[in-house]
């Protein structure tokens, strides 16, 4: 944690720099906004069971291809 005590006569703008400057340098703000956005890992068997979905879903749609039931123009997704 950053602790900063003011100074005689120091000015409210002064202390601000003084902490931010300390902030920066310390590198603690790089290890919170990292953890912001950390993501955990996907396990084995997740990544499986989503490989599984894909090739499922892929033979369906080549399927329906082969079979003339699907139109590639007009199911595409509509992007906002």
């Amino acid at each position: 944690m950053i602790h900063v005590i003011r100074k005689d006569g120091e000015s409210i703008e002064n202390l601000f720099r003084r902490f931010n400057t300390k902030l920066r340098n310390s590198g603690n703000l790089y290890l919170v906004k990292g953890k912001k956005y950390f993501k955990k890992k996907i396990t084995r068997n997740a990544q499986k069971k989503s490989a599984i979905h894909r090739t499922r879903v892929k033979n369906y749609y080549e399927f329906l291809v082969k079979s003339g039931q699907y139109d590639e123009t007009s199911s595409q997704r509509s992007r906002r």
